[in-house]
C-alpha cells in the first residue's frame, strides 16, 4: 500500500517509555539528513523532519510528537502555526504510529494527554454525517457528499462492496477470526469505516482493549481517503481503494489476535508483511506491492525482525510461505501470536510444515536470487519476472581461490555475487565459531544448464559444479540465531573460502554432523542435525531417542531436496520439556530407507 511505508519518520513502538532509546533512533534520522546533498538545506523541512528535530532538541514532548503526526493526517489545519506550512510527506506509517500513540496515552498527562486522546478519537459525526451499511451487513461506512471530505456515492458503494469482499475472503474462506466487536462505538453494530480527506491511504486505529485480554487485543476502526487521487498516490482510484481495504482490514483482524505494543519483542514486521501479502491474495492484478519489493531487493540485509523501510517488502516472504507450504501457514503464525512472542509463534507455525525459522530464511535467500533475468515463476515467486535483481553486498571473481569475510547479526542475510569465468568445480568451506548459528545457500546461474541451488548448515562444506565457463554464483550467508530482544545487534564474523576442486565427490547418505557437540540447550538454543540425501525425498521422519531407545520426539520433514539438509532441535521432548543431561540417539527414516543412528550428548 503506497505511502504506508514508515521510512525515516517512524519511531520504535517497543519500550515506549524509554525516551533515550527513541531519541537514539531519531539521532540516526538527523544524521542521515545532515549527509544529504547541500541543496536539501535550501528546501523546506517536511513535517516529519521538523517534528523529529524538535523532539530531539526537547522543544516538544513524545506526546506532542505523536499527536501532531495524527493531527497532520486528519486535520492538518489544526496543527500549531510552526508546523502548519511544513510539507506532509508520506513517510508516516499511520496504523503503527497510531498504535504507538494509543499505547503511550496512559503515560501522558494534562493538556497534552487531552490533545493526544482527541487525535485518537473517531471522526466527528458532524464531519461525516451520512452512513451506508455494506450489502452483507459487515460494515458501516461514514461519509459526506459535501466539502473537502466529499466522496461520490459510486465510490462509497464500491468501498462497501470491497470491504465485504475482503471480509468474506479473510474470515469465511481463509479461516481467520473476525475482528473484535467494538460494542457500537460508531453508533451501529457494524465495523466502522470512515471515508474522508486523509493525508495517507488509510489507517486502522486501535481504540479499546478487549475485556479480559489484559491489553493484548484491541477493537479498532478504519479511516481511508475519499478518492485516492493526486500526485502523492502511487496507486490511484479504485485500485488504491481495493488494496487499502485489504491491507487495513487485515490490520483490524490482527488487532483481535494481538495488539502489537503488547509483545515484548517488536512484532510490527509480522503485521506489515502479512498485510502486504493479503493485498496480493485479494487483488493480485493491482501489484501495488512492487514498490516495496524494489526497496527490499535493493537493501536485503536488514535484520528480518527489525522494523525498517524494507519491512513492507517482507510481503515477499509471506508469498514464499504460501507457495512452499500453504496460506494456512500464515494463519498459524497469527494463531500462535495470540499467546506467544513473535519468534516462537512464527517457528511453531513452520514446525507444522516440517520446517523452522533458520531453514525458512535460507530458502527465502534462495528465492530472492531468482528474480529479474533469473526469474523462474514456476519454482519461485509467481511474479518474479516483474522484480528487480537483488543487490548484493559485494561482487567478486573466482579464479583459483577466493576468501570472503564479513559479519552478520541475528536474522541477517549477507549476499555475495561471484563470477566464475573459467567454470569448473568449486569447494566452499565455511569457518564459523558457532556453526549452529548459521546456514548458507548457493544459487547457481550456469549459462549452459538450468539454474539450481544448494542449502547447507553450519561448517558443512559444499561442492558446486561442474560449472560451465561464464557461470555465476550467489552466496547467501544467514545468521539464524534468535535475538534476545528486538534491536539486538550481536554481529558474528564469518569466513568462507572458495577453492578449486577436481571432481564432485559422492557423499555418503545419512546424518553427517550434529552441532554443537555437546548440545547445551540453555546456551545454544538449537542443535543442528545435518544430513545428506542422495535423491529428493517427499517425506523423511526424524526421531530423537533416549539411549535405551525410548522415543522422545518424531518429526516429519517434507519436500527435501537431494544433497545437504538440516533440522534444528530445541532440546525438548514431545511434551515440550527440556530433556535432562545424557546420551541420546538421532535416527532418520523414509518410506523405503533407513539411515544409521547417530549418538550425541546433551548437557544442562
Amino acid at each position: 500500500m503506497a505511502l504506508r511505508v514508515c521510512r525515516f519518520g517512524c519511531a520504535s513502538v517497543k519500550k515506549i517509555n524509554r525516551e533515550d532509546s527513541l531519541k537514539k533512533h531519531f539521532g540516526i534520522l538527523i544524521f542521515i539528513l545532515w549527509l544529504a546533498p547541500s541543496v536539501r538545506a535550501l528546501e523546506q523541512k517536511s513535517l516529519s523532519e521538523k517534528l523529529g528535530e524538535d523532539y530531539l532538541s526537547g522543544q516538544i514532548s513524545r506526546t506532542l510528537y505523536l499527536a501532531y503526526h495524527l493531527i497532520a493526517a486528519e486535520n492538518p489545519e489544526k496543527l500549531p502555526a510552526a508546523y502548519r506550512n511544513c510539507p506532509i510527506t508520506h513517510d508516516i506509517c499511520s496504523t503503527l504510529r497510531g498504535g504507538e500513540a494509543r499505547a503511550h496515552l496512559d503515560s501522558a498527562s494534562g493538556a497534552e494527554k487531552s490533545l493526544l486522546a482527541a487525535a485518537l478519537s473517531r471522526p466527528d459525526v458532524s464531519r461525516l454525517p451520512l452512513r451506508l451499511i455494506s450489502p452483507k451487513g459487515n460494515f458501516c461506512l461514514h461519509f459526506t457528499t459535501a466539502g473537502s471530505d466529499s466522496a461520490t456515492e459510486a465510490f462509497v458503494a464500491e468501498a462497501a462492496r470491497t470491504f465485504d469482499y475482503v471480509y468474506d475472503l479473510l474470515i469465511h474462506e481463509m479461516g481467520y477470526h473476525p475482528p473484535p466487536d467494538d460494542l457500537g462505538g460508531g453508533g451501529t453494530p457494524q465495523l466502522d469505516v470512515y471515508i474522508m480527506q486523509f493525508s495517507l491511504y488509510g489507517e486502522t486505529r486501535f481504540e479499546q482493549s478487549v475485556p479480559g485480554s489484559n491489553g493484548q487485543r484491541y477493537t479498532s476502526f478504519i479511516i481511508i481517503d475519499n478518492d485516492f487521487f493526486g500526485s502523492a498516490f502511487k496507486t490511484q482510484g479504485v485500485d488504491a481503494l481495493h488494496v487499502t481495504a485489504a491491507h487495513e482490514f487485515f490490520h483490524m483482524v490482527q488487532g483481535g489476535y494481538r495488539y502489537f505494543p503488547s509483545t515484548s519483542m517488536d512484532s510490527r514486521f509480522l503485521f506489515e508483511a502479512s498485510s502486504v501479502w493479503f493485498e496480493e491474495v485479494a487483488f493480485d492484478e493491482v501489484n501495488d506491492y512492487l514498490q516495496y519489493v524494489q526497496t527490499f531487493l535493493n537493501y536485503p540485509s536488514n535484520p528480518f525482525h527489525v522494523f525498517s523501510n524494507t519491512t513492507y517488502g517482507l510481503g515477499l516472504y509471506m508469498i514464499m510461505l504460501e507457495k512452499r507450504h500453504h496460506r494456512n501457514t500464515i494463519r498459524r503464525i497469527w494463531q500462535g501470536l495470540y499467546d506467544q512472542e513473535p519468534l516462537p509463534a512464527w517457528n511453531a507455525a513452520l514446525a507444522h510444515d516440517g520446517e523452522q525459522i533458520g531453514l525458512s530464511l535460507a530458502h527465502f535467500a534462495v528465492w530472492n536470487g531468482f528474480t529479474a533475468g533469473h526469474a523462474d515463476t514456476v519454482k519461485f515467486y509467481p511474479e518474479a519476472d516483474l522484480y528487480p535483481p537483488l543487490t548484493t553486498k559485494e561482487k567478486a571473481v573466482f579464479m583459483s581461490t577466493l576468501v570472503i569475510e564479513g559479519n552478520a547479526s541475528e536474522l541477517v542475510t549477507q549476499y555475495y555475487c561471484i563470477e566464475v569465468p573459467m567454470g569448473g568445480v568449486l569447494q566452499i568451506t565455511p569457518s564459523l565459531k558457532r556453526p549452529a548459528d548459521w546456514m548458507y545457500s548457493v544459487a547457481v546461474y550456469d549459462p549452459a544448464k538450468s539454474d539450481s541451488y544448494k542449502i547447507t548448515a553450519g561448517n558443512g562444506r559444499q561442492i558446486v559444479g561442474p560449472l560451465s565457463p561464464g557461470s555465476e554464483l550467489q552466496l547467501a550467508i544467514t545468521n539464524i540465531s534468535w535475538p534476545t530482544f528486538s534491536y539486538a545487534r550481536n554481529a558474528q564474523s564469518f569466513t568462507f573460502t572458495l577453492s578449486a576442486a577436481f571432481e564432485q565427490p559422492s557423499a555418503e547418505e545419512g546424518i553427517y554432523a550434529l552441532s554443537p557437540a555437546p548440545f547445551v540447550p540453555a546456551r545454544d538454543q538449537f542443535m543442528q542435525i545435518q544430513f545428506i540425501l542422495a535423491s529428493a525425498e517427499e517425506t523423511v521422519t526424524l526421531y530423537i531417542l533416549s539411549e535405551n531407545g525410548r522415543k522422545l520426539i518424531e518429526r516429519e520433514l517434507h519436500g527435501l531436496p537431494p544433497g545437504a539438509n538440516c533440522y534444528f532441535w530445541d532440546g525438548r521432548d514431545a511434551n515440550g520439556l527440556i530433556v535432562p543431561s545424557g546420551i541420546y540417539l538421532c535416527h532418520l527414516r523414509s518410506d523405503n530407507k533407513s539411515w544409521p543412528l547417530r549418538k550425541f550428548a546433551v548437557m544442562q
